[in-house]
């Protein structure tokens, strides 16, 4: 019997299937169902990576949430070759952090780690802390089986980050609806995110459908079709047309590892993925990181933090519990002794409206420079734009606890225009305590320069006559120079790359350095070039392969010939 692993979200999200976007994340009217195909398949477009097998542990949610993320980089990057994203980094470190308030308390203590589940915003917490997303190369799911050992002493931070989260909208359950809604994500952003129930003796084939308004499984829809026939399935629905869905059971299961789930399918947990690629040196500063565990309705919400570097912000990050919300953001500069609040707000920095209830990230127009040691606040003032109170983020004390509220960090107020007598430490509100879910990230300022450090921790294996390609990751002040010795013939460095074709195998150690204009670093990376697969036997194209074998004979005795005379 498999191991499914969904979990649903903690907080109530029907109020948004009552109040749908007006607008699109690009702020344009969202589309009507009149440009909207009657069938779509991601994979005509080359916009999902391959299908994976989360067997034998119930990591279903980390696989969905990693497919919809690698999708949503595919669409912005046509052609590219998305990073292999690691599930076991996100679905073992959500619950294996050994730092305080880090870790997501346990779903299930008889369970395994693997076995806890999940919901979409595990994994929206998990990566707007930049906690992740890893390579796959660095944290492979075949070390599920060992995967405390292979982990131990590291932190999430530690792995290399081949992009972050941008954004990620929770739209909750998908109806009649909001149908064309999700659809327009599907084919702008890729695919998305889904829960639902899932029982083997409700399949008919390759088409699923149940009266269960439960969840237990994740999974990823990647196209649709309106004229699907209701007579595929074994529950028979009421009209035709269904989703088109990706599962995380291996590419033997199912439709060469999707199937067809009816429009009429209780579907929750709905979330749609952004990646963005990261800025050198970018440092995160949250009170938050678990998430948005719940909501309250104070309207200003604030989090105090103290600059560890010379450094400048260029992004906030913040919540929206509803859509088409308003939000003003403010920054305060605070002074070098610790402040008692976050400071009366003055000139927003950025505002306006949100379309999609969910987690963004927003970069400003003029970075704020801040000095080391200096106090600094980051204010959200969260509107409402329909009956929805609960329009400010919170992480609070969920199930069994494993939230970190310290004083003198997150306030919150409801007057209209908060003077230092309105705010509240979150510590101290008496059905909290709270931490505020802002935000801020920063980059060295230029007049710092950090010594660079070597991020990457190992190199993915490759194969003679197969092209290879890997780049190299380092914090530190940029430019950043890069060189390399001891690679395998047909592979060199371009840039912070390494490409090629090898053409010998072997294991090598690749002695790796990277300098700027502070310092080096240097480091040893294994690399294991594997035999060419065209090899001959029993396998197609023997033929061909005792041929070529035959002419690397003769032109090597005519070689000797040669050299004798």
């Amino acid at each position: 019997m498999k191991v499914y692993g969904a979990i649903p979200e903690p907080t109530n999200l029907s109020h948004l299937t009552d109040n749908p976007p007006v607008t699109d994340s690009m702020n344009e009217a969202v589309n009507s169902s009149a440009a909207l195909p009657s069938q779509y398949d991601l994979r005509d477009y080359g916009h999902i990576t391959t299908i994976k097998n989360q067997n034998p542990y119930g990591t279903c949610w980390a696989f969905a949430s990693v497919g919809a993320l690698e999708s949503n980089y595919l669409i912005q990057n046509p052609g590219a070759n998305v990073p292999d994203l690691s599930e076991l980094h996100l679905a073992w470190y959500a619950f294996r952090d050994s730092r305080q308030g880090y870790a997501f308390p346990l779903n299930n203590s008889s369970e395994s780690i693997l076995n806890q589940g999940g919901w979409p915003s595990i994994s929206v917490a998990m990566f707007s802390r930049m906690s992740g997303p890893a390579l796959e190369s660095e944290l492979p799911y075949t070390n599920a089986g060992n995967v405390s050992s292979v982990t131990s002493g590291r932190t999430p931070e530690s792995y290399s980050r081949p992009f972050k989260l941008k954004d990620a909208y929770l739209i909750g359950r998908i109806t009649a609806s909001n149908r064309d809604i999700v659809k327009n994500f599907v084919i702008n952003n890729g695919a998305v995110m889904i829960a639902y129930s899932h029982s083997g003796s409700d399949m008919s084939g390759s088409s699923y459908y149940n009266f269960d308004t439960r969840t237990n499984h994740a999974v990823e829809i990647i196209g649709w079709d309106d004229d699907y026939p209701r007579s595929n399935f074994k529950n028979q629905p009421s009209a035709n047309g269904a989703w088109l869905v990706r599962n995380s059971w291996g590419n033997t299961w199912g439709l060469n590892g999707c199937f067809w789930m009816s429009y009429e399918q209780y579907i929750s947990s709905a979330a749609v993925f952004i990646a963005e690629n990261t800025t050198e040196g970018l440092k995160h500063y949250g009170h938050d990181e678990l998430g948005s565990i719940s909501a309250v309705s104070y309207q200003w919400s604030a989090n105090v933090f103290k600059a560890e570097d010379n450094e400048k912000i260029i992004e906030i990050g913040f919540y929206t519990k509803d859509n088409n919300a308003p939000y003003t953001i403010y920054v305060n500069k605070l002074g070098s002794d610790i402040p008692v609040n976050p400071g009366t707000p003055s000139s927003p920095v950025l505002s306006g409206t949100m379309p999609n209830a969910g987690y963004h990230t927003l970069k400003l127009t003029n970075p704020i420079e801040l000095q080391k040691g200096e106090y600094f606040s980051v204010i959200l003032r969260a509107g409402k734009s329909s009956g929805y109170q609960y329009v400010s983020a919170v992480e609070s004390h969920h199930k069994s606890g494993g939230v970190a509220v310290n004083e003198g960090e997150s306030y919150f107020a409801s007057a209209n225009t908060p003077v230092s007598s309105n705010w509240t430490d979150g510590k101290r509100i008496s059905n909290g305590p709270f931490n505020a879910c802002v935000k801020a990230f920063t980059v060295p300022s230029e007049s710092q320069v950090v010594n660079p450090s070597i991020t990457t921790s190992s190199l993915p294996e490759g194969r003679v006559g197969e092209r290879y390609s890997y780049t190299l990751s380092a914090t530190g002040t940029t430019p950043l120079t890069w060189s390399v010795s001891g690679l395998p013939n047909g592979l060199s460095l371009s840039g912070s790359t390494i490409t090629g074709t090898p053409t010998q195998s072997g294991s090598f150690s690749v002695y790796v350095s990277v300098n700027n204009a502070e310092g080096t670093d240097t480091k040893t990376l294994s690399l294991t070039i594997a035999a060419s697969s065209r090899g001959g036997g029993s396998s197609g194209g023997g033929g061909c392969s005792s041929f070529s074998g035959m002419y690397v004979l003769l032109a090597a005795s005519l070689f000797v010939f040669m050299k004798k005379r």
